[in-house]
């Protein structure tokens, strides 16, 4: 896929945070088939059911108890071993749009974008559970993928993709997604749970829009931090070269015996430093 009219058949680079978020989506999924084939299906006390106990995202835990505020770390790592077409969706979405929008940014940022939209996805499907509703757990990380998805819609709407052999508007196809998951939550509330946590795709997709529309997308701890290290360097070598005046002057008037221990201290550093 490419920005503007044309279309494009070239694989998107596999590099970055993406590369890295797909070998440990990976490896996880291949760490839970082990545990999952090593396990008795009627022992809750298997290695396999304890682990997606604790890390999937539980509406119930939440609800009758102390919030397991890991869970929402937790539960993108994890996906469904019956059907590994759950994992590999995530996956092709995370490497053709998950590329595109990492040349937007860095891998740095485009990691925590990531994680962002799968805290998001994972609220909004708590929301039920908030009203009293009970609703089935999730894992997966599709919140992250669809929230990936809606920000490259967002930055390049007009960018054309392959849907199976149909080109479209990045756009068009967003809003189609968009379309059938609403559908599908709506049937879920009149029916049950279908299994398939429809409120995370939304939650993603809306956090990815949210995020870009208000320049969120932008934010870089990473310079934020260095940006408060160098100015607390300039402040703090500002304060060195008062201090070191005032200890010259203390010297011109009372002598180099005159300084304290540490004074002197300070002052074999400061010549160290010149």
């Amino acid at each position: 896929m490419q920005p503007g009219s044309g279309v494009s058949m070239a694989l998107p680079p596999f590099e970055g945070a993406v590369r890295i978020l797909a070998l440990i989506l990976g490896g996880i999924f291949l760490v839970q088939f082990g545990l999952f084939l090593a396990a008795d299906p009627a022992d809750p006390a298997s290695w396999h059911a304890q682990a997606t106990r604790v890390a999937r995202l539980d509406p119930a835990a939440w609800r009758t108890g102390v919030p397991e505020v890991w869970q929402l770390c937790t539960y993108g790592l994890l996906h469904a071993v019956q059907d590994p077409l759950h994992l590999l969706g995530n996956l092709l979405i995370l490497w053709f749009f998950g590329s595109m929008l990492q040349a937007d940014m860095d891998p740095r940022r485009f990691a925590l974008f990531w994680f962002a939209c799968q805290v998001a996805g994972g609220l909004v499907f708590l929301l039920p559970a908030a009203f009293g509703f009970d609703s089935p757990s999730a894992i997966g990380a599709s919140g992250a993928a669809y929230g990936v998805m809606a920000a490259c819609a967002t930055l390049h709407p007009d960018a054309r993709v392959l849907l199976i052999i149909v080109p479209l508007r990045l756009r068009t196809l967003v809003l189609i997604v968009l379309g059938l998951t609403v559908f599908a939550a709506l049937l879920d509330f009149k029916q049950g749970s279908s299994g398939v946590a429809h409120l995370v795709h939304l939650g993603g997709l809306a956090a990815g829009f949210g995020l870009v529309r208000t320049g969120a997308w932008r934010f870089d701890p990473w310079a934020l931090v260095a940006r408060r290290r160098a100015v607390a360097e300039i402040e703090r070598g500002a304060d060195d070269e008062a201090r070191m005046d005032r200890l010259l002057d203390k010297i011109h008037r009372e002598g180099i015996g005159s300084l304290t221990r540490s004074e002197k201290a300070f002052l074999e550093r400061m010549s160290s430093r010149r």
